[in-house]
């Protein structure tokens, strides 16, 4: 079933208090199957993006290293996983579903808006084609198999250089599929948006893979708790056209950036603790 529903001022934006220039109207589209009650993800969406953005941080002056033997009195140390292992393993990153999704343009940083989201078109032209489309993701999430870097972290979770729970902004399962705890933080419902962080009594640091953004205040609650913030991150990607730089957003004074792949630290970082433990 598809139902089209307009608004001249939509009256999620009138509980969010939000508001939009004159002549504005928004357009809701429903497709959905008979007996499908969608009312709870509806609201659930709505209450996402009226209040739930977020503001970008500020970027400071980070201290970028190569040598792994920098961080050994951060030892042991807590993990935030971003994008960067998973894209390692094949999954796309998230700018590709966003495309598929027409919510944001990756080369132009615009939202998709009027005749440019032309999305509702192609399911109601192909359903099937963008259906494959929309389940790509989640069949690569099922089908991967753990990189060599994977597998030496957890060697390492399981030698202690590596404790507590792992906070995930990955929904593959990567990390618990290999019997390391962790928390997915990529979840919507307003009161887990922003979870309060337990870390690990023995952690003296936290380290992020491949996280580009402090999303869910990881790293914000780890920094008051005092610990040493570590980034793991080539700050960009592979195209096809060539490298695209993707820098951290918002490192601060005294944080350390091994600008690396996931899998290029835990070589350095297996061959240097190999020797140690």
């Amino acid at each position: 079933m598809i139902e089209f529903k307009y608004f001249d001022d939509h009256p999620k934006n009138k509980e969010g208090n939000v508001s939009f220039p004159a002549g504005y109207r928004s357009l809701d589209i429903f497709v959905y199957s008979e007996g499908n009650e969608f009312e709870s993800h509806y609201d659930r969406m709505w209450e996402h993006s009226t209040k739930m953005f977020r503001i970008p941080d500020k970027r400071e002056n980070p201290l970028y290293a190569t040598d792994v033997k920098l961080i050994e009195k951060y030892l042991p140390a807590q993990v935030e996983m971003g994008c960067g292992p998973s894209i390692e393993v094949g999954i796309p990153p998230l700018h590709g579903m966003h495309e598929t999704y027409k919510v944001q343009n990756h080369l132009t940083h615009k939202f998709y808006f009027a005749d440019m989201d032309y999305l509702i078109l192609q399911i109601i032209e192909n359903p099937l084609e963008m259906y494959k489309k929309f389940s790509r993701v989640p069949i690569l999430c099922l089908t991967s198999e753990h990189s060599d870097a994977y597998l030496k972290f957890k060697k390492y979770y399981d030698k202690g250089l590596f404790v507590g729970t792992v906070y995930n902004n990955n929904f593959d399962r990567l990390v618990k599929r290999l019997g390391v705890p962790e928390f997915i933080l990529r979840i919507y419902d307003k009161k887990r948006y922003l979870p309060k962080i337990d870390f690990d009594p023995k952690a003296k640091s936290l380290i992020c893979f491949g996280s580009h953004a402090d999303r869910r205040m990881v790293q914000k609650q780890a920094r008051e708790k005092g610990l040493q913030i570590i980034f793991v991150d080539p700050e960009g990607f592979d195209t096809p056209n060539g490298f695209d730089s993707y820098p951290i957003e918002g490192p601060k004074d005294g944080d350390i950036i091994f600008k690396m792949p996931f899998s290029e630290f835990m070589d350095k970082f297996d061959k240097y603790f190999e020797k140690r433990n």
